[in-house]
């Protein structure tokens, strides 16, 4: 069987602590699955063990036993949810350490596939042995109240994103580790309207964002470029990763856009892309 692995976007996020035990950051996120995927091929086999294949443009350099999809299939099996090895392959579409969120994406749609249904308790090992992003896929579009809790987004935002990475891999751990001051914790988010949203967004900011700028400048100058298309609403760095968006009303907007900067940074990967 053949399945998709979607990218997130992080729309904003605030980092207002952290969970000294666990030793990770507590944070507050708007987050929305976008139409770029990874392609996953799954199938049963009869060897003993598994034989996971990554293919693709973004496939280079992913370790053979230190990924999401090695670490998935082995805590699904040491906790009896699943008895059979596979042949995995991956199609990489969506670039490594961008802040898409291709691996932990991975790792969610697998276990979704294998399991063929969504389960509290397996997404909680997910989030232990993968990581906490986890939880950002097991719903397209959500606002992350805290670092495991989430909740659905009453009404749908629809947008496109012109997505660019600047051919820059940026380490989570390394990027979290400048991180020096908190935001107040938010309530909650209400969205009434499209331009209640909109305004909402341009007002916040990824947390992240200024670390990331200041270790690599080249990021800093591609948000000032993107911003300074007049129909872009608002450009911002995604997750801990070096990847820039800016958000279109429609896809004419997006497709204007998108030229403009392939022109200005020919050697940069771009995208066009729209939530789901």
């Amino acid at each position: 069987m053949i399945f998709r692995s979607y990218a997130k976007i992080n729309l904003f996020l605030n980092i207002f602590g952290k969970l000294e035990k666990k030793q990770i950051y507590n944070l507050q996120s708007l987050s929305v699955l976008i139409n770029l995927y990874d392609e996953i091929s799954l199938k049963k086999i009869s060897l003993k063990k598994d034989v996971i294949i990554f293919s693709g443009r973004f496939s280079k350099g992913i370790k053979k036993k230190k990924n999401s999809i090695f670490k998935t299939l082995n805590i699904l099996r040491k906790k009896n949810f699943i008895k059979h090895n596979y042949k995995v392959n991956i199609k990489k579409n969506i670039p490594q350490f961008s802040g898409l969120g291709g691996g932990t994406s991975n790792s969610y749609f697998l276990a979704k596939k294998l399991l063929r249904e969504k389960s509290q308790k397996v997404l909680k090992l997910l989030i232990e042995s993968v990581g906490t992003d986890v939880i950002l896929f097991s719903n397209k579009q959500v606002f992350q109240k805290s670092i495991f809790k989430i909740q659905k987004l009453r009404k749908k935002i629809n947008f496109y994103a012109v997505l660019v990475f600047p051919n820059t891999k940026c380490s989570t751990k390394t990027i979290y580790s400048f991180v020096k001051k908190y935001q107040i914790k938010k309530k909650n988010i209400k969205i009434k309207h499209y331009s209640n949203l909109i305004k909402i967004l341009k007002s916040e900011k990824n947390d992240l964002q200024k670390i990331v700028e200041n270790k690599y400048p080249k990021v800093k100058n591609l948000l000032k470029e993107l911003d300074k298309d007049d129909n872009c609403m608002f450009s911002r760095l995604t997750g801990s990763g070096s990847v820039c968006y800016a958000v279109y009303k429609d896809k004419k907007s997006a497709k204007k856009g998108l030229n403009v900067i392939k022109q200005k940074f020919p050697k940069y990967w771009c995208v066009i892309t729209k939530t789901i």
